[in-house]
């Protein structure tokens, strides 16, 4: 783990944020989700039914560019949930890890809502 990028875990869930994220007015806001892993699979969808909980760590950027601004872990369970102000930001894997492949992916937070995303990394054998 790098200096001034620390990392919390609760077990099933687990966040840490710090940066430029705002605090005031984020407590009732931010992003839900479950990260999977499964096969290739030859029709597009969201989830496929051999699809795993994938434990991970995910950084989370503002859309347009910059600094990542919150790192938050999947748990055993692939679950994970981070509070953000509203806006729009892309959650991509940690970088500097070897992960399966994934896309990055866009979310669009609502104040004082919660955004829901699946992430989906594929595992190529």
């Amino acid at each position: 783990m790098r200096p001034g990028l620390p990392l919390m875990s609760t077990g099933l869930v687990a966040a840490v944020l710090f940066g430029s994220v705002a605090f005031s007015g984020c407590a009732s806001s931010g992003v839900m989700g479950k990260v999977l892993v499964g096969p290739p699979c030859p029709a597009p969808a969201l989830v496929q039914p051999c699809d795993k909980p994938y434990e991970t760590t995910l950084q989370i950027r503002k859309a347009t560019g910059g600094s990542v601004l919150a790192k938050v872990h999947s748990g055993r369970d692939g679950e994970f949930r981070v509070r953000l102000s509203s806006g729009r930001y892309v959650i991509e894997p940690l970088r500097g890890e070897a992960h399966p492949s994934v896309s990055p992916q866009p979310v669009t937070v609502v104040r004082s809502k919660y955004s829901k995303v699946t992430i989906r990394f594929v595992a190529h054998r």
